[in-house]
């Protein structure tokens, strides 16, 4: 299992999905990985909040749904949005490894490249 360097929210995080993740990930948003994976389009904003809450909770205990929607809110404001938010929750899977590693791929990537 790999993480996603990201720069989008309040400090640089190290976004990853380990097994334990994505359980919580499927029992907190009630979607599976697979049916984030197959449709990222047809995705909520509950479900982006979940996964990036899942990718961060490792190296931020203490992190909570609320906490992550706010990191978001800031993104928003700043110019993001919602479709940068879904490519990165299907970065966030690639990287993770759960369905297998990319051919030529040498892990650790960058959000957005």
């Amino acid at each position: 299992m790999d993480y996603l360097n990201c720069d989008k929210f309040d400090k640089p995080r190290r976004l990853r999905l380990g097994a334990m993740d994505i359980i919580d990930f499927e029992k907190t948003s009630g979607v599976t990985i697979i049916q984030m994976s197959l449709n990222p389009s047809a995705t909520s904003m509950t479900t982006v909040l979940t996964l990036l809450w899942a990718a961060m909770k490792w190296e931020d205990r203490g992190l909570t749904l609320q906490r992550v929607g706010l990191l978001v809110d800031e993104f928003v404001t700043k110019g993001g949005n919602f479709l940068e938010l879904v490519d990165l929750c299907s970065e966030i899977i690639k990287e993770s490894r759960i369905f297998g590693k990319a051919a030529g791929d040498s892990g650790n990537a960058k959000a957005g490249e």
